[in-house]
């Protein structure tokens, strides 16, 4: 076990969508000055998501140092290819270890709050709130809930953009307060050694301000760069209470799980991949299909919305929250022909080759090859590409046993969808809706002891923030992990090893750990 004298603290603040090219114009024009300051005193730069860029799994891959193939989940949907059905990516469906399961193992205690795929909650040393807070399964242990709610209320809030995007916006802002003032009281009364809060509100509000920002022609248009500012300002107060606990010795992490930019153009994938015959519909998605193509897209909007201001009244939350998602799962496994179907698409830019349609590795090989070139030459209605990239899945991941995609497609400001039922190929984002994207670059900012300052970081991987919390833990990376230690960030990487004793691999320490709960049970 590691002396108590040598426990540091690690606090990793998450926020979902941060960008560089939203925050270094507000620092450069004086607006998040608490930001300039933590950048003088700081290690910072890009840091890669993973591709195509998805919150879900891409916080999994933070936590745990491995990539999307390891893992077998790529986005907020998974494919059952053995059942031929999509169903709702939770928790249930990761296996590996997080950080905070080998802290546990060395006697670190840890709080995890309201990150992606972490509802249903799991055993773990310390506490978890999910980032579904809205029955026991969303804490453990289970009897947090009443005492959190007693004190601070409920912890979730509706998500109504599209119905009522105004009233969401500042929810979304007194959550985070909330957020803030909840995680002091934990820290006050638990005191972990190791801090994971998610500010995921961030995502959703340039998610659907992005356009009333480029434009800036509405009283919209500075809301993002309110919400920048306000949050920030809760981050200070935060980061003044951390200090009255800790002073200033602590590291603090600022990370993202991904970037943003514009939507330019809406991508009908779908129908792109019926127009070539790569997707059969079953009869009753013909059925579907016919009476959709009366219905425009602003039309079909208007009846998502209607749906969710059903199910909100109704109080539906497990169809309020990830809509599009449920909608996508529920619409794609009825309709599409899976058997008789080339490709079967999880989402716009992630796809799936039936390998019913092909005799040998080299015929799925140059069809994929093939497919890939066809997307590669799409042009949007301005000449620009469709894609950035185009990969095929199978040379990007070296996992091949969790079924990873055959064409990944990292999108250049174009929504791309699976709607396969509607007519249009190509459409504008409409107004006020999902006008702004996930990026490849999200930010990555370190401050603490033996942290280098004003050190531009550089080739950071979100796979890389594990490894590099448990070495300054002192613990070695296990061998599992895709990521690397973030060895440039440390004054002193040689020095920055003095936390560890007795270095032994995890796997080690799971062998050690099964042979005493062996002899306790007298079977050795």
């Amino acid at each position: 076990m590691i002396d108590d004298i040598s426990k540091p603290v690690v606090i990793v603040i998450g926020l979902d969508g941060a960008s560089w090219n939203i925050l270094s114009p507000l620092i450069e024009q004086g607006k998040l000055p608490f930001f300039k300051e933590i950048l003088m005193k700081s290690a910072y730069g890009p840091l890669e998501s993973i591709k195509p860029p998805m919150s879900v799994p891409a916080w999994k891959c933070y936590s745990t140092g491995k990539d999307p193939s390891d893992l077998g989940v790529y986005t907020f949907i998974k494919l059952d290819l053995k059942a031929n059905r999509y169903e709702v990516v939770s928790s249930m469906d990761f296996d590996d270890k997080d950080i905070w399961d080998y802290l546990g193992l060395y006697g670190y205690t840890s709080c995890v709050y309201k990150m992606f795929s972490t509802h249903p909650t799991r055993k773990i040393h310390g506490i978890m709130i999910s980032d579904l807070p809205i029955n026991t399964k969303g804490f453990y242990p289970r009897q947090l809930k009443s005492e959190i709610e007693k004190r601070f209320g409920s912890l979730w809030i509706d998500f109504e953009y599209t119905t009522n995007r105004e009233k969401t916006y500042y929810n979304a802002l007194e959550g985070t307060k909330k957020d803030f003032e909840v995680m002091k009281y934990i820290l006050k009364k638990y005191s972990p050694n190791f801090v994971h809060i998610s500010i995921y509100h961030t995502d959703g509000i340039q998610h659907f301000f992005w356009k009333d920002m480029t434009d800036g022609k509405n009283k919209y248009s500075k809301f993002i760069e309110k919400a920048w500012i306000t949050i920030t300002e809760y981050i200070e107060g935060f980061i003044g209470y951390l200090k009255e606990i800790y002073k200033d010795d602590f590291y603090l992490f600022f990370i993202s799980d991904h970037g943003f930019t514009s939507v330019n153009y809406r991508f009908n994938m779908g129908k792109w991949l019926l127009e070539r015959k790569y997707i059969t519909l079953k009869p009753i998605g013909k059925l579907y299909g016919f009476i959709q193509k009366f219905l425009s897209v602003d039309r079909l909007y208007k009846l998502i919305e209607l749906f969710l201001k059903v199910a909100t009244k109704l109080r539906i939350k497990r169809f309020t929250w990830g809509i599009q998602f449920q909608l996508a799962s529920a619409t794609l496994g009825k309709v599409i022909d899976f058997k008789r179907s080339k490709i079967i698409p999880l989402e716009g830019s992630i796809l799936y080759v039936n390998r019913a349609h092909f005799r040998t590795k080299k015929e799925r090989d140059l069809f994929v090859s093939k497919v890939i070139e066809e997307l590669k030459s799409i042009r949007t209605p301005d000449g620009s590409k469709l894609a950035k990239d185009v990969i095929d899945g199978h040379k990007l991941y070296k996992n091949k046993k969790r079924h990873v995609p055959d064409i990944l497609i990292v999108p250049n400001s174009v929504d791309l969808n699976n709607s396969v039922l509607t007519k249009y190929l190509w459409s504008k984002p409409p107004e006020n809706k999902w006008t702004g994207m996930h990026d490849l670059y999200g930010i990555i900012i370190v401050k603490g002891p033996n942290i280098k300052k004003q050190y531009k970081l550089d080739n950071v991987r979100i796979i890389d923030i594990a490894p590099t919390i448990l070495h300054i833990f002192g613990i070695p990376k296990p061998t599992s992990m895709r990521g690397r230690v973030i060895e440039e960030i440390f004054e002193d990487y040689d020095q920055s090893k003095k936390f560890r004793q007795k270095p032994q691999s995890f796997e080690q320490i799971l062998v050690k750990q099964k042979i005493k709960s062996l002899k306790k049970l007298g079977v050795l």
